[in-house]
């Protein structure tokens, strides 16, 4: 093997061009692999602000004017969205309300306190899950 790495560039250059070439796929493979990661947590991200700030506010009011059922459809509107397998709601007297199937091995579990202002009085009304 020495003898013919030594006399033969041909297939020095075969050797070195493949090696190049496959390092080359490998980095961007690693980087789209990044990219996409990224991605996909932004878009996450985005979409739990998007639970935040558009029913959050109603889970609150269902909660407080104890309205269970449409709490319950709140519920199973939240878990249509992509990447949530379960959505809870305990509330302050632990009754918990849920929609979606149990969760999976290794989901991340994210808890959001739900409170009521009233007359500049924050009121624990339960917790989101």
């Amino acid at each position: 093997m020495r003898s013919i790495w030594r006399t033969s560039i041909g297939v020095r250059f075969s050797i070195i061009t493949l090696l190049l070439v496959f390092l080359i796929m490998l980095a961007f493979s690693i980087h789209d692999t990044a990219r996409s990661y990224e991605k996909q947590v932004n878009l996450l991200n985005h979409q739990l602000e998007q639970i935040q700030h558009s029913h959050l506010p109603f889970l609150v009011s269902s909660l407080w004017l104890t309205d269970y059922d449409l709490l319950q459809q709140q519920l199973e509107a939240i878990v249509r969205f992509p990447y949530t397998d379960r959505v809870e709601v305990e509330d302050d007297e632990g009754n918990v309300f849920h929609a979606g199937t149990a969760a999976s091995d290794g989901a991340q579990m994210k808890s959001q306190p739900l409170v009521y202002t009233r007359r500049g009085t924050e009121l624990p009304i339960g917790t989101l899950r």
